[in-house]
């Protein structure tokens, strides 16, 4: 049985914490709940759902983020005052960043306090890998499970843990709602709203800002870089905020959105509300 609402609710409770903080309405970075950095562009598996499936499409490519990119990424995180959450997924399987301990450690040191989650595919993990993730400052490790037989393992490696600690997604259902398919076309509907850019940052392994993490072909060229801009400058980029704009007024019609069948309204609404009214002349 899929446990996607579980997952979902998880997601909500984090966002709801987020929008009745102080911080909220304090913070510069208005609205801005998350920041997802592509640790990688190297993955083990090829899965349906993922343009990945076709290597012609989508191949592997050995890169990954270096510990520069990601020490200057905490640097701009301390300056910006962000004390949100950072989020290690991307496009690849983040494990296989043959530095992602450090580079994890390295965050931190930083004096990065912020709830950092790492999602996983699990073929790598294994109880001595799990204990260092932790001990590097992971604040919690998701598991994409591609097998029920593969369950109890999954859970075994986390015992000893907390269950804010953990989460251990159940994925082999075909027919899982949780899965939005992005190597397909169809079903699209461009007269939709999406709330993605308003609540989340995308970083990409070598520092450049994509719209979001459903960007996979770098549709939009924003031009902005972790290494040349301040979270600032890029969260309130007048590109960004131009596709914003559309995306509120149900128009899908930028390079990226264009192709994109992503509900985007799950959470965000709140980020949506605090960004949008700080915007002269915004179509809301």
């Amino acid at each position: 049985m899929s446990n996607y609402l579980d997952h979902l609710n998880k997601r909500k409770t984090h966002y709801n914490n987020f929008v009745h903080s102080d911080h909220f309405i304090s913070t510069p970075l208005k609205g801005l709940h998350h920041i997802e950095l592509n640790v990688t562009e190297n993955c083990n598996r090829k899965c349906t759902f993922c343009p990945r499936s076709d290597p012609i499409l989508y191949p592997n490519i050995k890169q990954y983020m270096s510990l520069d990119t990601a020490k200057c990424f905490a640097e701009k995180c301390i300056e910006s005052l962000y004390k949100e959450e950072i989020h290690l997924t991307g496009f690849g399987e983040p494990l296989l960043n043959p530095n992602i301990l450090e580079l994890i450690r390295l965050i931190r040191i930083h004096g990065i306090n912020n709830y950092i989650n790492l999602t996983t595919n699990g073929d790598l993990l294994n109880l001595k890998l799990v204990k260092k993730l932790y001990k590097m400052g992971i604040s919690c490790i998701t598991v994409s499970c591609y097998e029920e037989t593969k369950l109890d393992y999954y859970n075994s490696l986390f015992v000893d843990q907390s269950p804010t600690k953990y989460f251990v997604r159940q994925l082999w259902k075909n027919d899982n709602e949780g899965f939005a398919n992005r190597n397909s076309l169809k079903h699209i509907n461009l007269k939709t709203k999406c709330n993605i850019p308003f609540y989340k940052m995308f970083i990409d392994y070598d520092g450049k800002i994509l719209l979001c993490s459903n960007d996979w072909f770098r549709k939009e060229n924003l031009k902005l870089n972790i290494h040349n801009n301040s979270l600032l400058e890029i969260w309130n980029n007048c590109s960004i905020n131009k596709i914003r704009n559309n995306l509120l007024s149900k128009q899908r019609i930028d390079s990226a959105c264009s192709t994109c069948n992503i509900n985007g309204t799950l959470i965000g609404e709140e980020s949506v509300k605090i960004l949008w009214s700080q915007q002269p002349g915004s179509n809301r």
